[in-house]
């Protein structure tokens, strides 16, 4: 009796070990049908790069197809977008202009003493806020040469006439604007 049990024992072993084994070899069966897709995606990815490569890199990649720029060339216009605009803006027209104009308390020549004439103006303007309105202050200097230097000598000065120094140089703001600006922000930070 003892040896049937060992006998039914080991078969029992056998068929536990025959169930791990048949296990086993679907697990190595399905990863090996996932090694294979897996080898089939990466040979795919790898040509797709290689194909993106070639059109990037390749001899062609410099020409473009016809037609590629005649569509915006097309709708190209004429005039330039506002945001290539040069320099300074000009200040609207209808605001009230109050022209202030700067000239030379000596109108002799510093190098002959000559009398001075005047050959033109440089014009700048600022923008100016009354409560509740804004003008423009046109500031006219004008400039001067010596006739005497002119006809005499190689070269001639031209001396402009001094206008007052601008809070911030180069801003269109006058100082009473700034005051303005100021006591707005004074007004606002108090609330």
């Amino acid at each position: 009796m003892p040896d049937t049990i060992l006998i039914t024992e080991l078969q029992n072993q056998l068929a536990l070990m025959q169930a791990k084994l048949d296990g086993l070899e679907k697990d190595k069966i399905s990863l090996q049908e996932d090694k294979v897709e897996m080898q089939s995606r990466i040979d795919h990815l790898l040509a797709e790069l290689k194909l993106s490569k070639s059109q990037k890199y390749g001899k062609k990649s410099e020409k473009a197809p016809r037609g590629t720029f005649n569509e915006a060339e097309q709708h190209k216009t004429t005039e330039p977008p506002k945001h290539h605009k040069k320099g300074k803006q000009i200040l609207a027209e209808h605001f009230e202009r109050e022209e202030v104009e700067h000239t030379l308390t000596e109108l002799t020549c510093q190098c002959c003493g000559e009398q001075l004439h005047q050959c033109g103006s440089e014009d700048s303007e600022q923008v100016k806020i009354i409560p509740a309105k804004v003008s423009v202050i046109k500031h006219k200097q004008f400039k001067y040469a010596c006739r005497h230097c002119e006809h005499e000598q190689l070269a001639s000065k031209i001396i402009t006439a001094p206008k007052p120094k601008q809070p911030i140089p180069g801003s269109i703001a006058s100082p009473g604007c700034y005051g303005q600006i100021l006591r707005c922000l004074t007004a606002l930070s108090f609330r």
